[in-house]
C-alpha cells in the first residue's frame, strides 16, 4: 500500500499557519500552497520566520497549522513519519549529515526508503550529475563547503524525495559554488518534477526561483507565482529493518579505530573499577567471614620458652592440660593437634589423596597442607554448606571443589596420607623477635611417621569458613589422639628423646572471665602463652592491607583517569550521536526504529566487552592452577571466588544499565517530535 493517493493540482495545501513560540506570533498566513515541479523561494528577515516555516512544512511542529494536507490526505502524527521516510529531505545550514557513514554508504543507505537500486556506478551517475568527483572511502567532513552542498543534493536524488527542502544553504559559498548549487536545484524541479523550498537572504538568485514568498510584519506574501500542474508520486513503504542494518554497518565500517578504542577504554575501566572494589572491600569481608568462623570463646595456649616467637616448630610440648582445666573460667581444654600431609624434604611436589578410591595427585601448593582437630563444642556442623550426620573430615570448600567432590553422599569416602608427630629432641637455636631482639631458645626436632587414613566425608565447609589457614580439613581430635596413641605405643625411645604429644592446648571459656583467664593460665607457667586467633587475625588482616595499599592507590587513580576518559568519550559519542539520530528522525524513522538502531549499537559494543572481562575470568582461573604464586595469593585471602563473582555481577550489571541508558537518551532525543 502506498504512502499517499495520485492524483491533485497541488501537492502541499496548509491551512491557518501560526507560528509561535511562548505565546508569541511570529508568523500569520491563511493559506500556503505549493506544487510539485515549483522551484520556491523564501525571503525574509534574520528571525522573520524562514526557518519556522520549513520545520513546519518538514512537519516538526504541526501545531503550527490548521491543516497539512497533501493532495487528498491530511498529515497527521500518526503518518508523518511515512510522508518524511519516503517524501522529504531536509538540508540545513550547516549542511547536517551522516558523518559517521562514508559518502557511498550514505547513498547507499537513503537509497533504501524508496526501492532505489544503488550500486557503485548508480552512485557515480548521481554524482556526476552534481558535479562531484570523490572515491567510495572519502568522508562528508573532508569535503569542502560546496563539495558538500552537493553531496546532500545527491543524498536528496539518491532519496528519490519529491520535496527538498533547503535553509540558507548557500549563505557561506562562493558566486561560482552557487550558482553551481541553484542550477542543480532548478533541474531538479524542472526535470525530475521535485518541489523545492528555498529559504535565503540572496536577492541576486530571484530570477531563478518559479515562485516567491516574503515574510514581512509577520505575514507571508506571494510577490511571484508560477503555475505548474502536477501529480504527487506514490510511494511504497520499506521494511522497517532494513534502515538499521545497513547504517550499523555503515557506521561501524567507518568507525572501527573509535569503536575499538571505545570497547577497550570500557573493559579497562570496568576491570580496573573491579579490582579496585575487590582490594578495597577484600579486607572487611575475609575479616568478617573469619570472625565469623572463629569462635568467641575459643582460645589457645603455647609453650613459647620464655619468647614471644611465632613460627610454629619451636613451641615445646605441653603437659600441663589438668592444671589448665582447673582454672576459673575454664569450660574445657583439649589437645590441639595440627597433623600435616607431607614433610618439606623435597622428595615430591604432589599430594596423593583418593576419593572413593580413585587416586588424585595433587600439587601441593594447591591444595591444604595440613589436617586439624575439631571439638563437640567447635559446632563444626553449623559452618557447612553441606553436611551428613557421623563423624568424619570435614573439607574446606575450596579444597573439596579441587577434588571433585560437589555433592556428598554417605559413601563418599577420602583416602590420604598424615605425618603423625611421635617423638622430640631439644635442640638449641638463635631466634629473633619482630624488633631484631635475638636470644638463645630450645627447639623441638620432630620425628613422624606415616599413617594411611581414610574417613567419611561429612561435611563441605561454607565459602570462607576455614579458621586456620593452609587447612585441608578438619577431623574429631579423638581420632587424631588415637593415631598418636598407636604410634607411640609401637615406637621406642632412644636416649634424649621423648614423645610428641602436641604444644598447643585449645581452650574454651567464659567470655566474661577472658582476662582473669588469661592471668590464671599465665601464672601457672611463665612460658605459657595465651593466643587469641581473633587478634592475630585482625593484625595479620591490618598488615595486608597496608601492604596492598600502594596497589589500591595505584588502582584507584587509573580507575580515575579512565573513568574520565570515558565520560568525556561518552560526551562526544552522544553529542554526535543526537545529531546522526536528528537527521534520521527528520528522515522520517520511527522511535521503534531509532531505538532498535541505538540499543543494537549499545549491544554491538558491549558483545566484544563482555568476552573481553570473561577472557580476564579464564586468565585469573587459569591462573590459580598454573602459578604457585598467583595460586597462593588467590587461596590465602579466597581472592578468586570473590573476584568470579565481581566480574560475572559486573557483566550483567553493565547490560542493564546500558540499555536503560540507551532507552533514556533516545527518549530524550525523540521525545520534541512526539509534541
Amino acid at each position: 500500500m502506498g504512502v499517499l493517493v495520485q492524483g491533485g493540482t497541488y501537492m502541499i495545501n496548509l491551512l491557518d499557519i501560526n507560528v509561535q513560540y511562548k505565546d508569541l506570533s511570529i508568523l500569520k498566513t491563511p493559506s500556503l500552497k505549493m506544487s510539485q515541479g515549483e522551484f520556491i523561494g523564501i525571503y525574509g528577515e534574520s528571525g522573520s520566520g524562514k526557518s519556522s516555516l520549513l520545520k513546519l512544512l518538514a512537519t516538526s511542529r504541526l501545531d503550527w497549522c490548521a491543516s497539512y494536507q497533501v493532495d487528498d490526505q491530511i498529515i497527521t502524527k500518526e503518518n508523518k513519519n511515512d510522508f518524511c521516510k519516503h517524501q522529504l529531505f531536509y538540508i540545513h545550514q550547516d549542511l547536517q549529515n551522516l558523518e559517521d557513514l562514508n559518502c557511498y554508504d550514505q547513498m547507499r543507505f537513503y537509497a533504501l526508503f524508496n526501492h532505489q537500486p544503488m550500486n557503485d556506478e548508480r552512485i557515480q551517475e548521481i554524482f556526476n550529475e552534481v558535479e562531484l568527483s570523490i572515491n567510495q572511502n572519502t568522508t562528508s567532513v573532508q569535503l569542502s563547503g560546496g563539495e558538500r552542498q552537493r553531496f546532500l543534493l545527491a543524498l536528496a536524488i539518491a532519496k528519490d524525495a519529491n520535496i527538498i527542502l533547503c535553509d540558507e544553504i548557500t549563505s557561506s559559498l562562493d558566486e561560482e559554488n552557487k550558482i553551481q548549487i541553484v542550477n542543480i536545484l532548478k533541474k531538479l524541479a524542472h526535470d525530475d518534477h521535485k518541489l523545492i523550498v528555498f529559504s535565503t537572504h540572496d536577492q541576486t538568485l530571484q530570477g531563478a526561483f518559479d515562485t516567491i514568498y516574503r515574510i514581512e510584519n509577520k505575514e507571508l506574501h506571494c510577490i511571484k507565482k508560477a503555475e505548474v500542474e502536477s501529480s504527487f508520486i506514490t510511494k511504497e513503504k520499506v521494511k522497517e529493518n532494513i534502515y538499521f542494518k545497513t547504517y550499523l554497518k555503515g557506521k561501524w565500517k567507518q568507525q572501527k579505530g573509535s569503536k575499538l578504542f571505545q570497547i577497550i577504554l570500557v573493559s579497562v575501566c570496568l576491570i580496573l573499577c573491579i579490582l579496585g572494589y575487590q582490594f578495597s572491600s577484600q579486607y572487611s569481608d575475609q575479616l568478617d567471614a573469619l570472625n565469623a568462623t572463629i569462635n568467641q570463646n575459643q582460645f589457645y595456649v603455647l609453650n613459647s620458652d620464655g619468647g614471644e616467637y611465632w613460627g610454629g616448630s619451636q613451641y615445646l610440648p605441653l603437659t600441663g592440660l589438668d592444671q589448665i582445666k582447673d582454672v576459673d573460667g575454664v569450660q574445657n581444654a583439649y589437645p590441639f593437634y595440627l597433623y600435616p600431609l607431607y614433610l618439606l624434604d623435597g622428595s615430591s611436589d604432589t599430594i596423593e589423596i583418593k576419593v572413593n578410591g580413585q587416586t588424585k595427585q595433587i600439587e601441593r601448593n594447591h591444595i591444604g597442607q595440613k589436617i586439624a582437630s575439631y571439638y563437640d563444642e567447635t559446632n563444626i556442623q553449623f559452618y557447612c554448606e553441606q553436611n551428613l550426620s557421623g563423624n568424619g573430615i570435614y573439607l574446606s570448600n575450596g579444597d573439596a571443589k579441587l577434588l571433585g567432590i560437589d555433592q556428598l553422599d554417605e559413601n563418599t569416602n577420602l583416602t590420604f596420607t598424615l605425618y603423625v608427630p611421635v617423638t622430640y629432641t631439644l635442640t638449641e637455636a638463635l631466634m629473633s623477635d619482630d624488633l631484631g631482639n635475638s636470644k638463645v631458645v630450645q627447639v623441638p626436632d620432630v620425628q613422624y611417621e606415616k599413617r594411611e587414613v581414610t574417613l567419611p566425608v561429612k561435611g563441605i565447609l561454607a565459602y570462607g569458613k576455614v579458621e586456620i589457614k593452609s587447612v585441608l580439613g578438619y577431623i574429631p581430635y579423638e581420632t587424631m589422639q588415637d593415631l598418636l596413641d598407636e604410634v607411640h605405643s609401637t615406637t621406642s625411645l632412644n636416649e634424649g628423646e621423648a614423645y610428641y604429644d602436641t604444644d598447643t592446648y585449645t581452650v574454651f571459656i567464659d567470655s566474661a572471665k577472658e582476662e582473669m583467664v588469661k592471668q590464671g593460665i599465665e601464672s601457672l607457667n611463665e612460658n605459657y602463652v595465651f593466643y587469641d586467633l581473633k587478634e592475630e587475625t585482625n593484625t595479620g588482616m591490618n598488615s595486608f592491607v597496608d601492604k596492598e595499599k600502594p596497589v589500591r592507590i595505584a588502582l584507584s587513580a587509573l580507575s580515575i583517569v579512565f573513568v574520565s576518559l570515558l565520560l568525556a568519550y561518552s560526551y562526544y559519542d552522544y553529542k554526535k550521536e543526537k545529531s546522526n539520530i536528528a537527521i534520521l528522525k527528520e528522515n522520517g524513522l520511527t522511535k521503534k526504529e531509532l531505538l532498535q538502531i541505538t540499543w543494537l549499537d549499545g549491544l554491538m559494543s558491549l558483545i566484544p566487552t563482555i568476552l573481553i572481562c570473561l577472557l580476564v575470568i579464564f586468565i585469573v582461573m587459569n591462573s590459580a592452577s598454573s602459578s604457585p604464586g598467583v595460586h597462593l595469593v588467590i587461596r590465602a585471602f579466597r581472592f578468586k571466588q570473590q573476584l568470579q563473582r565481581n566480574l560475572m555481577l559486573s557483566i550483567v550489571l553493565p547490560i542493564i544499565a546500558s540499555l536503560l541508558s540507551q532507552s533514556i537518551q533516545i527518549g530524550k532525543i525523540v521525545h520534541d517530535r512526539d509534541q
